[in-house]
């Protein structure tokens, strides 16, 4: 799996799900995740939120090709050791490519006591979801003496996993492994990882004769036995319990070093500074900031980390920053407040409209000049229209006009225009009726 950095140790871990017999791959996934956030000695985040990594089992392209590379040559080369001149690589090699890597599962977690990183003790939760079969959930703890095994890291092939809670991951006891616990075969022996003897052993028809006795092997008599037995149960040495757990008898002082592990997990502790927590020796805080950006190119430039805001000058929009890449357009989201208005005709900011902005519609109707107004219209105010008869004294001034032609012109009111002649006659005028 990549990582942001690489200036720590990183722990492979692997593992291989067959089915016996004949080596069928198990289908499935394998989820890990880190206990706690992760942070380097310089303050900067390894894990920001903690880490859970999702590994398909078979996947190439989720397994990580470097550490499937060193565990492939370790594995080849402890092999070729055990198996001397009976050892076919090519064999080996098509074993590896048709049975393992379709059942492996290869990725690598930093080592928890590196020195490198901030934080200590931290574990990996693993959990085993296959098909057809049953996946354990337990945790593993990367450390640094397992690069020096002859297979490098933790083989989750070699984990035991000790009865308890299924909802509770259980901790790892790991066969062969530093800090596991040894195989012990069939014979009463004990193997390690590679299968290989560990020690010697006695014969089954051994007797005592075949203990031979030195400065640190002693024979344990029927006599001592006997009194052995004979000291009381919670007895103490030369002294009553009473007097021994008095704390008044208890005098001088003890040097930390003496206390196993005191000193180191007084180191671990922060300073105090008149009662307080010095800043330097607090985590990275994560503070919300807002900004200000006259431009999209300004805001994607910010120094900004997740959940601050930018206030765009350019458009007035407000934008919330959702991941840890300030320079990707697509992670500043705009905030919008619940029915605000984007645009308006297509148009944002301050916004100016003409006639041409707008389309007809059944609320909108757009006129210039003279127009013709059909169906049904609803208006805010009655409008004002002509009465429906129209006469001369409806035009201002017209009949004092007429009065003034009188003994010039012959005034003839007729019913229709029809009866209006054409041409008209000289000294003629004709007036139609309205009404």
């Amino acid at each position: 799996m990549p990582y942001p950095i690489n200036k720590w140790d990183q722990v492979p871990v692997y593992g291989v799900f067959m089915i016996a017999p004949g080596d069928t791959p198990v289908q499935g996934n394998v989820e890990f995740k880190l206990s706690q956030r992760v942070t380097r000695t310089d303050g900067r985040h390894i894990y920001p939120d903690g880490a859970r990594v999702k590994v398909a089992i078979g996947n190439p392209d989720d397994q990580d090709a470097t550490i499937r590379a060193t565990v492939r040559s370790a594995w080849r080369a402890a092999d070729e050791a055990a198996q001397g001149s009976g050892f076919d690589g090519s064999a080996w090699d098509v074993w590896w490519d048709t049975k393992v890597l379709p059942a492996a599962i290869f990725t690598g977690f930093p080592a928890s006591d590196d020195p490198d990183i901030a934080q200590r003790g931290w574990t990996v939760s693993v959990e085993e979801s296959l098909t057809g079969a049953t996946g354990r959930k337990y945790s593993i703890q990367p450390l640094l003496s397992q690069l020096a095994t002859p297979i490098p890291g933790i083989n989750l092939g070699m984990v035991e996993v000790p009865p308890g809670s299924p909802t509770v991951p259980a901790p790892v006891y790991a066969k062969g492994v530093p800090g596991g616990v040894p195989l012990l075969g069939v014979d009463g022996y004990v193997y390690d990882a590679f299968g290989d003897k560990v020690g010697g052993g006695l014969p089954e028809d051994a007797t005592l004769a075949d203990l031979a006795e030195s400065t640190t092997v002693k024979y344990f008599t029927s006599s001592e036995k006997s009194k052995l037995a004979g000291v009381a149960t919670d007895a103490t040495k030369n002294d009553t319990d009473a007097n021994l757990k008095s704390r008044a008898n208890h005098t001088g002082t003890q040097a930390i070093s003496t206390v196993a592990g005191l000193q180191t997990a007084l180191t671990a502790k922060a300073d105090l500074v008149s009662g307080l927590i010095p800043t330097s020796q607090l985590p990275p805080l994560a503070v919300n900031e807002t900004f200000t950006a006259s431009s999209q190119a300004a805001m994607l430039a910010l120094t900004a980390q997740r959940g601050d805001m930018a206030i765009r000058t350019d458009n007035g929009r407000t934008y919330v920053l959702a991941s840890d890449a300030p320079g990707t357009l697509a992670d500043w989201k705009e905030v919008q407040a619940a029915g605000q208005v984007v645009s308006v005709a297509g148009k944002s900011g301050t916004i100016v409209l003409d006639s041409g902005d707008l389309s007809d519609g059944s609320s909108i109707v757009k006129t210039s000049g003279n127009q013709t107004l059909s169906g049904t219209k609803t208006f805010s105010t009655a409008p004002a229209v002509p009465d429906a008869a129209f006469s001369i004294a409806k035009v201002n001034g017209l009949q004092a006009q007429l009065d003034a032609l009188t003994g010039r012109f012959e005034l003839h009111v007729v019913d229709t225009v029809d009866q209006v002649p054409n041409p008209l006659p000289v000294g003629h005028v004709y007036a139609v009726k309205t009404s």
